[in-house]
């Protein structure tokens, strides 16, 4: 075989080289171990799938190239097979060009590049190079046809995604709608509440008015009851002075009565001052139990009772009220957390605050992230005027700082609780009339805080809400 055919063969790419790396391993499996020099002795440890390999294939063919004798064992063996024998009476035939391209549309190329070394025939090595160019030319298509379907692929994919922005605007649309009829419902209902509101203030002035006059009589009333015991009073002590005077007489005369010194026309006139004197006791009596008794003082009938009409103090609420979330919104972003924090009235937030500051501030120390947090809550407060309730596991740790902030309360659990548990019982304190927003990621305080009712948003949500408001 020609040096040329092998300087050609090492320029072939190592995917043509199958059918000729195989018939060169048959052929030294097939040889005694002492026939085997030592170079070719390491290709005997590689199996099928080894040969496969790129470094496996280049040895092969440097170990051709050393041994002249295993290099014509393969020529021979390959040229017995009947495909080689064809391929080569083609290849023979039309020159080499024909050849190649058939054999690279049939997918046998590399049984005509075995084919080609093993002849040794003048201009194999250029039939060689034709292989190794239609090789390339096929890579080449390979790569732009994958280049082609990525641009398909990413076309798709961009068509997709200009379905997915215009379904998006017509969602966007479609809130933005119903954002508007609601404002209008809120405002119509805003002008029947006022209006009500006026005729409730109006009734209420009249109420009111009525009640003023009926406890002026009132109070008039209790002054004459007044003046009528006391002049009732005068009497009655009067009479009783009477009663006891002539009481008073009547022991001196029965004591007279009894004194033996007494004659019997003493005594008879005795008698008669005795008669008189019962006689006025009698009259004394009758006047007594004549007398008017003390006037009863009468009782102020209360405000609420004497307004006509007045209506009855509502029931309290059995549910949480809920926040006041406007329609086509999510109170988990950013968008709808503001609308919360600005729309509802009384509005109270608890923040669990370890699971938010360690989203904000893993890299700070648990104390910074407090008084980081205490900072970003403060800005909240000012920018929408909610109260703030913020809730730390508490560790025990004496000496703590304590952190005040205008409109922020700070509260630690106890030990032996966590922070979540202290986050529910917090709503669970505050009275059902009073919207609550819970600012946690963690899933059991979403579940137990929503069951409670209230509006649950997550720890991002209430970080970005804290950035626009200390942009303010």
């Amino acid at each position: 075989m020609s040096e040329e055919i092998q300087i050609a063969l090492a320029g072939v790419p190592e995917n043509l080289l199958g059918v000729l790396v195989e018939a060169a391993h048959g052929v030294l499996r097939s040889l005694a171990p002492e026939a085997v020099s030592t170079a070719a002795r390491s290709l005997l440890r590689f199996d099928r799938r080894g040969l496969a390999s790129s470094a496996a294939r280049r040895q092969v063919v440097a170990v051709l190239r050393r041994e002249p004798s295993l290099r014509e064992q393969v020529e021979a063996v390959l040229l017995e097979r009947p495909e080689i024998a064809a391929s080569l009476a083609a290849w023979r035939e039309d020159g080499g060009t024909s050849t190649v391209r058939s054999a690279q549309q049939r997918g046998d190329i590399d049984l005509l590049v075995a084919a080609l070394w093993a002849s040794g025939d003048a201009g194999a090595s250029f039939s060689l190079g034709l292989c190794v160019g239609a090789a390339a030319d096929a890579e080449i298509d390979a790569e732009h046809v994958a280049e082609v379907a990525g641009v398909r692929h990413e076309l798709d994919a961009a068509n997709v995604a200009r379905e997915r922005i215009e379904q998006r605007l017509a969602q966007q649309s479609d809130a933005l709608e119903g954002a508007q009829e609601q404002l209008r419902i809120e405002r119509s209902s805003r002008r029947s509440r006022e209006q009500s509101s006026d005729a409730e203030v109006a009734s209420a002035r009249r109420s009111l008015a009525a009640s003023e006059e009926q406890l002026a009589q009132l109070r008039a009333g209790e002054l004459v009851n007044q003046q009528n015991r006391a002049r009732d009073s005068a009497r009655i002590a009067d009479v009783e002075g009477q009663l006891q005077h002539s009481r008073q007489e009547k022991i001196s005369l029965q004591r007279a009565i009894a004194t033996p010194a007494v004659t019997p026309e003493e005594l008879h006139d005795l008698a008669a001052i005795a008669q008189s004197i019962g006689a006025k006791l009698n009259a004394l009596g009758e006047k007594v139990a004549a007398a008017p008794k003390a006037s009863t003082p009468t009782r102020a009938v209360p405000l609420a009772s004497q307004t006509a009409g007045a209506a009855p103090r509502p029931a309290a609420p059995t549910r949480r009220t809920r926040v006041n979330l406007p329609g086509g919104l999510s109170a988990d972003t950013a968008d709808g957390a503001r609308a919360i924090f600005t729309r509802t009235a009384d509005l109270v937030v608890i923040v669990d605050g370890y699971n938010v500051s360690k989203r904000a501030w893993p890299e700070s120390p648990l104390s910074d992230q407090r008084e980081k947090l205490a900072r970003a809550l403060h800005q909240v407060h000012m920018k929408f005027g909610c109260d703030i309730v913020c809730c730390f596991d508490g560790d025990g740790t004496e000496g703590v700082r304590p952190i005040r902030r205008a409109g922020l309360r700070i509260a630690f659990s106890s030990r032996g609780q966590e922070a979540d548990e202290l986050v529910v019982d917090e709503v669970e304190s505050l009275p059902k009339r009073i919207p609550v927003v819970i600012a946690s990621s963690d899933a059991w305080v979403r579940e137990h805080a929503e069951r409670a009712g209230a509006t649950v948003i997550a720890s991002p949500t209430l970080l970005e809400l804290a950035r626009l408001a200390g942009r303010r």
